[in-house]
Parts: structure tokens; sequence; C-alpha cells
């Protein structure tokens, strides 16, 4: 179609005149744009504020929209990272906390899951493709040249994309990732109908791939999550989850996607500016 066409150049558009300036100065950048999204789109800045209400019932109108504009410019500046990863690593704009974690989990030579949330610089995290076979689950973009150009940019910092859905073989995939003995990525925090949890302190759903996978295969799975230092980016492999068996799978699953969204919440808690809120994360 011409419409993706025309998004897809434009965005080659800015990702060539961004090329040209400072790192720092692209980032600036992209919070200006970010902030003016923020005004512009209002279906998701009602989303955006709703869900801050929800999650922070003691702040008030003043303090939420700070943290929805804050949350605005971090997501904005995460949208240039898979553009640019193997030149952030390079300049050094992307540090690890605990990657120690990592090469101890991986040194069982079963593979890993790791579980992470839509946080700061996120996609940073895919700077392992240096070390270890990395794959990363992915929604599929609408715009194919975007959603190409997405992958394209993944693999040159040595990470695989593998999409959510059946029809192009994501099961056979995840399979080979762990016959392989690699690392499979997963953002699970979104919304999703697989199991209720309390998050905020409120009633949503969760997805329970993580769990699920972790069980099936039995491998580590580990909780990274990512937030800005001035303008680098921490990556923080945070700890390694063990899974509590129940009564049956069922319960099993539940009561440890509970548990991972008690630490997703801890850890948003601390920077909640740079968690991604625009996703309609309580849709009852």
């Amino acid at each position: 179609m011409l419409k993706y066409k025309v998004e897809y150049f434009l965005v080659v558009g800015v990702k060539s005149g961004l090329r040209i300036l400072p790192v720092k100065l692209r980032f600036k950048i992209l919070e200006f744009l970010g902030v003016l999204t923020y005004y512009a789109i209002k279906k998701r800045r009602d989303i955006t504020n709703k869900n801050l209400r929800i999650a922070f019932p003691e702040k008030d109108e003043k303090e939420i929209k700070k943290l929805a504009i804050e949350s605005y410019k971090s997501t904005a500046k995460n949208t240039i990272i898979p553009l640019f990863l193997t030149e952030l690593v390079s300049k050094g704009y992307i540090e690890a906390e605990n990657y120690g974690l990592v090469k101890e989990l991986m040194a069982q030579g079963r593979g890993m899951i790791i579980t992470t949330i839509h946080m700061a610089g996120f996609e940073a995290g895919f700077f392992m493709g240096k070390d270890y076979d990395t794959n990363v689950v992915f929604k599929k973009q609408k715009n194919p040249y975007i959603n190409d150009m997405m992958e394209k940019c993944r693999a040159k910092a040595g990470t695989n994309s593998i999409m959510k859905n059946i029809e192009n073989g994501s099961n056979e995939k995840i399979q080979n990732v762990f016959k392989n003995k690699g690392i499979l990525v997963l953002a699970a925090d979104q919304y999703s109908n697989d199991v209720e949890v309390e998050f905020f302190g409120k009633k949503t759903k969760a997805n329970a791939g993580n769990i699920l996978l972790a069980i099936k295969y039995k491998v580590p799975l580990l909780f990274a999550y990512s937030n800005y230092d001035g303008y680098k980016i921490k990556l923080n492999y945070l700890k390694n989850i063990e899974i509590e068996k129940m009564g049956n799978l069922r319960e099993t699953v539940k009561h440890n996607v509970q548990n991972l969204f008690y630490e997703y919440e801890k850890v948003i808690r601390q920077n909640p500016g740079e968690y991604m809120w625009q996703h309609n994360r309580w849709k009852n």
C-alpha cells in the first residue's frame, strides 16, 4: 500500500537525519517529539492518564500529568534504540548491571528465558546477541516495510525476531531456541487473557507465556529491566525467578504469574515515569 511506503520512507528519512547528530541530541529531539505526541493524540493521552490514576490514586492531577509526559519522553526515546543499537553499544551508552548472572545461568547449558517489561530503553537488552543466540518475541508491525527494517536492525545486533503468530511458525522457532540452548526474551507485562492477576491493587489479566515456557522446557527464568541514567541506558539483570509448584498446572501458572507482577510493580514504582503507560492495561 502507498500509505505504508510513505510511512517507511518517513522513518528512513528521520533515521538518516538523526544519524548525523550526536546521540544526546537525538534523545533530546525524541523527548520533544514525545511531548508533542502526548498533546496530539487524545485517545492515548486519556489511556495513559487513566492508567496512572489507577496505579497512583494518591497523586493529584498535576503529578499525574508530569508522570504521563515523562512516560511519553521515555517511550519516544526507546523507538530509536533498535535503529542505532550497535552504535549505542560501541559508544558506551548501554551499561549492564549484574550481567554475570546471565553468564552464570547460561553456563548451565539449558538456555534461558528473560522476562522483561516495557520500560525505559528495554530494547537495548538485545545487545546480548553479541554473546549468545538471542531471540525476541514481537508483535508484527502493521507496516511490512517498517517491520522488515526493525528485524534487520535487530539482526545486525545479533538478535533474531520471532513474530507472535502461529502462521509464521512461531512455535517451531521457539522450540529451536531451546534446542540450541539460546535465550528467549519476552516482554510479558501488557494485557492478555491468559490469567487474572492483581497489578497496582486492581484486578486485570496477564500473559502467562513466560511461566508456561519455563515449565515446559525446564529452563531458568530471569527478570531484567532497564532504566535511564541521564542519556545512558542501564540494563538490570535483577534476579533468577524460581517457579513455585502448586496443586496443579493452572494454580502453578497463576501463582507464579502473580509473583512476577509483584516484581514488575516494585520496579515500576521506583521509576514510574519511565514505564510505558500508553497501553490499555486495565480494560475492565
